[in-house]
């Protein structure tokens, strides 16, 4: 703008020259240059209007973009440490993750061992069941009676033996045969009744045993009734 204010200058330093010099009579001329003047005074005018409001604007919108760049550089500063503390916490939860799996690893390695130590006891003690189990058949075995002796005098003692074994153990394994061989020794000592209620007695508390079978296959031959209806296990009389 400077630059257009020194050509106007000089244009109007020229018509004031060639209208004071004594050589320039031609008003009409100098008329027609000082119109040129105005008009270009007014462009001048016009594109200095112009020119502000072009700075104008460039300087507002200059402003903008630098405040858009101030507020995007804010925002990178606050997505940078947006992310710095979400990369944080993504580190502590993984770690807080991995030692949470390592004591989840730890019970489990104590569980399992622990389950192991019970399978060990599981195993004692099956052992000790097996032994005790041994020991009671070896015992029942000694206290098994012999085969019932013909005699009154023998068969009268083997009566008190197997009465011995009903009272002592009655819910052993070897009750049913001592209900059996008291059964028949009573019928050997010709107490019949006495018998066939015994072997009706061990029908009604074992049905299902091999003695109950003998027991029936005796009454049978007696011709007694074998169809006892079961009953619940009592001390034999």
């Amino acid at each position: 703008m400077k630059h257009y204010n020194i050509l106007i200058l000089g244009a109007i330093t020229l018509l004031i020259v060639g209208a004071t010099s004594p050589a320039s009579n031609d008003k009409e001329l100098i008329i027609r240059l000082q119109g040129e003047v105005i008009v270009l005074q007014r462009q001048i005018r016009d594109l200095q209007e112009s020119f502000d409001k072009w700075q104008g604007q460039s300087n507002a919108t200059l402003q903008k973009l630098e405040e858009n760049s101030s507020s995007s550089s804010s925002s990178l500063v606050s997505i940078e440490d947006a992310l710095k503390t979400q990369r944080s916490a993504q580190t502590n939860n993984l770690a807080g993750t991995n030692a949470q799996l390592q004591r989840i690893a730890e019970q489990l390695s104590r569980q399992e061992q622990n389950f192991s130590n019970i399978i060990r006891q599981i195993d004692v003690l099956k052992d000790s069941v097996r032994d005790y189990q041994q020991k009671v058949e070896n015992s029942a075995k000694r206290s098994e009676p012999s085969p019932p002796p013909s005699t009154p005098e023998s068969l009268n003692q083997a009566l008190r033996e197997y009465d011995r074994i009903l009272t002592e153990i009655p819910k052993s394994e070897k009750a049913p045969n001592a209900m059996l061989k008291k059964g028949t020794t009573l019928l050997q000592l010709e107490r019949r009744e006495e018998g066939v209620e015994i072997l009706k007695s061990l029908i009604g508390q074992y049905p299902n045993s091999q003695e109950a079978t003998l027991a029936r296959n005796e009454l049978n031959r007696l011709g007694e009734e074998t169809s006892v209806p079961p009953l619940t296990r009592q001390r034999p009389k």
